[in-house]
């Protein structure tokens, strides 16, 4: 049976001064107690494979490698704010499949007695992946972690912890909530992650299960509350491709605030929203945080864009956020607009350098990179080497994709020199 316990990396204190204070001064000695250090937990959109973005990691000697390369160069800005990260793993990665991708092939009826629309299910190495990218915990309250079954659960749980990566969100029944505890003293910080779906199904004691935003949620975040200086809730919705919060998602963000919940931010989008502050507190709350990494919005580019879903663009679109507790029940939120880009525009035009593999074969494999978008004309600083005008062609459009993030936030854009981040007032 699958155990899953509370897990934390707390921030390391400082050791105490060893240097003797002399007696000679008439001021008290200072404390030997360092302040506590802000507690920082970046966390991302939903992450998904592909058919194209497996291809792009099996050109790398290990494909974890490859997959974790497809989150640079964004990666190194987390990587060097000592953060916390944590990303919404929206496949399961079992050990075999066991439903077709397309239901209508599948006459096996899923659990719970509802047939799904898809069946999804990762590559082996996205777990490993993940981790090489400097992530540190996935959410699996969600819609298709059980789009394996209870048993897919249970291996991609394993795949998670196999390589270092704490699990949010997801474990045996009744002990499916369990808080990631994260920061010093004074900054102890719990991060619940909750589903808000109707596929529950029924549901025995021991069973594998995700966490749903139900009666005995509110009451562990309320116990969170008690014990902790803040609690960040993860919330999964189902609103795939949804431009606007649904108004039916004010009551269940009520209901936390008034558990205690001090900032909250959403999955399950697909598309990045607003960034506000809600109810009567202020709670900084992120609407939808849209793609990490996915290969949604395949077909769309500079000349190129419609509202079905593969010539969308704003799929590839998302924020990070990042939420920094600095105090009991005060997090300060701000988020980061990123782009998923591919070199399928460059390789269909001609406009890419003669690339080779590592066999030294050529690298016909659509290569991925995600991009942080800051407020210059150029907002990100893609390779120089890219032919023109298609180059130019490309960072306008990067541009275009930018604009378009802030302006689904709600928040006032990035100047130029700035670091990109957009504040929440």
């Amino acid at each position: 049976m699958l155990a899953l316990a509370c897990e934390s990396r707390p921030h390391v204190a400082l050791e105490p001064s060893s240097e003797p204070v002399p007696h000679a001064t008439a001021d008290p000695p200072p404390s030997r107690t360092p302040a506590p250090r802000d507690t920082v937990v970046w966390i991302g959109g939903d992450v998904l494979d592909g058919e194209a973005l497996r291809d792009f990691a099996r050109t790398f000697d290990e494909p974890a490698d490859g997959f974790a390369a497809a989150f640079e160069p964004a990666a190194s800005l987390w990587r060097d704010d000592d953060a916390f990260v944590i990303v919404n793993l929206e496949v399961p990665v079992a050990d075999e499949r066991r439903f077709a991708l397309d239901a209508s092939l599948d006459a096996t009826p899923h659990p719970g007695g509802r047939h799904r629309r898809v069946h999804l299910q990762g590559a082996p190495w996205m777990c490993e992946g993940l981790a090489r990218a400097g992530i540190d915990a996935v959410v699996l309250a969600n819609n298709h972690a059980m789009d394996q079954g209870p048993d897919g659960l249970v291996e991609t749980i394993g795949c998670a912890r196999r390589a270092g990566l704490a699990v949010i969100g997801a474990g045996v029944h009744p002990a499916r909530d369990w808080p990631l505890s994260l920061g010093d003293p004074g900054r102890e910080v719990a991060v619940h992650a909750l589903y808000v779906g109707l596929d529950r199904g029924a549901i025995e004691v021991g069973d594998p299960e995700r966490a749903f935003l139900d009666e005995d949620a509110l009451t562990n975040v309320e116990r969170s509350a008690s014990t902790h200086d803040a609690v960040i809730a993860i919330v999964h919705v189902v609103a795939e491709l949804e431009p606007e919060p649904d108004p039916s998602w004010a009551s269940w963000a009520t209901r936390l605030v008034d558990a205690g919940v001090d900032a909250i931010v959403v999955h399950g989008t697909h598309l990045p929203m607003r960034v506000e502050r809600f109810g009567a507190h202020g709670v900084p709350i992120a609407w939808g945080l849209g793609n990490a990494m996915s290969d949604m919005g395949r077909l769309s580019g500079p000349r190129r864009q419609s509202p079905r879903k593969e010539e969308d663009a704003a799929t590839r679109e998302g924020l990070f956020a990042r939420l920094r507790v600095r105090g009991p029940h005060d997090v300060e939120l701000a988020v980061l607009p990123v782009f998923v880009l591919d070199d399928r525009f460059l390789r269909w035009h001609g406009a890419l350098p003669r690339l080779h593999a590592r066999d030294g074969s050529h690298a016909d494999e659509i290569r991925f990179s995600l991009w942080a978008l800051d407020g210059c004309d150029e907002p990100a600083r893609v390779p120089t080497e890219w032919r023109e005008p298609w180059r130019g062609e490309l960072v306008r459009w990067l541009r275009d994709r930018r604009d378009d993030v802030v302006r689904r936030s709600g928040l006032p854009a990035a100047r130029c020199g700035e670091s990109g981040w957009l504040n929440l007032p």
